[in-house]
């Protein structure tokens, strides 16, 4: 039997379990903000909700293609699921992450592939949506009973690292934006508001294009993109005269921004978080103007 055929049969398993059709998601892309800092794919992944994310993520599904085990479970920590099967040439594997010095996957089961209707069902109370994220989101005054492949502070200790990537990663856009204005002293600090305007607009659109919003634009054309967000989202101040006193300027934020940086995995709040500690800071409202 070979790998595809198994993992349709793990995908039939998994709506049994209780993944209906829009909660699992074949060759799910995502960003990798623990180790390469680039976009990730995987096979499948399950979710809870609809509006996948790291915060829902509850079962992923791989191939031992080249690499297997650890270092290949290991490559889809960012991901976000407590759990993860690995499929072999005769087994399935069961891997969860555990905190250890750093995150590492733990293998804590297998099963032949012949087994695999048998296992679901036997697991299915543990392994469906809403028990994993329950467990993923326990708090002690639920009283929740914690399942035992999810470690509540393995989670906590990858949204810690998730944050500060992002921090990281817009505050470097900001500088390097700066770095390119073309203004005199005298002039900088309404340069500054601008700046911050066009930075939002670019990180605003590549939001919308990480989750799937249909928008009419030229996705390599900055114009062309800033004029969509402006539109979608009737935007009324104007950037013109200083993107026209700063031309190339746009062009050089958009492309850094369209390729060192992926919102495609992260949920509202994360987001929210991300915009009032990264983009939103008292340096940025001094500097900016900005609430």
């Amino acid at each position: 039997m070979n790998q595809e055929t198994v993992l349709e049969k793990v995908r039939l398993s998994l709506e049994t379990v209780g993944y209906k059709p829009g909660l699992i998601k074949r060759d799910y892309k995502y960003y990798d903000f623990y180790k390469t800092g680039k976009t990730n794919s995987i096979p499948l992944a399950c979710f809870a909700h609809r509006d996948s994310n790291f915060r829902n993520a509850c079962i992923g599904v791989v191939f031992s293609n080249g690499l297997s085990g650890r270092e290949n479970i290991g490559r889809h920590i960012s991901l976000g699921t407590p759990l993860f099967f690995e499929i072999s040439e005769n087994t399935i594997s069961e891997w969860k992450l555990e905190k250890k010095t750093n995150v590492e996957p733990v293998q804590i089961g297998q099963f032949e592939f012949s087994r695999i209707d048998e296992v679901f069902e036997k697991n299915k109370s543990k392994w469906m949506p809403d028990a994993v994220i329950k467990a993923r989101n326990y708090n002690i005054q639920t009283k929740t009973r914690q399942l035992d492949f999810v470690d509540i502070g393995c989670f906590e200790y990858l949204d810690g690292i998730l944050h500060r990537k992002f921090d990281e990663l817009l505050k470097e856009i900001i500088r390097n934006t700066k770095s390119r204005i073309h203004s005199e002293p005298a002039t900088q600090s309404n340069d500054y508001k601008d700046i911050f305007r066009l930075i939002f607009r670019f990180i605003s659109a590549k939001v919308l294009h990480d989750k799937n919003h249909p928008l009419q634009w030229d996705w390599n054309n900055a114009a062309s993109v800033l004029s969509a967000v402006e539109n979608y989202y009737s935007i009324n101040d104007d950037i013109s005269k200083f993107i026209l006193a700063n031309q190339g300027l746009p062009e050089q934020t958009w492309e850094q921004i369209k390729t060192s940086i992926s919102f495609n995995n992260l949920s509202v709040n994360d987001l929210a978080y991300i915009y009032e500690n990264s983009f939103i800071t008292n340096e940025t409202r001094k500097e900016f103007g900005t609430h």
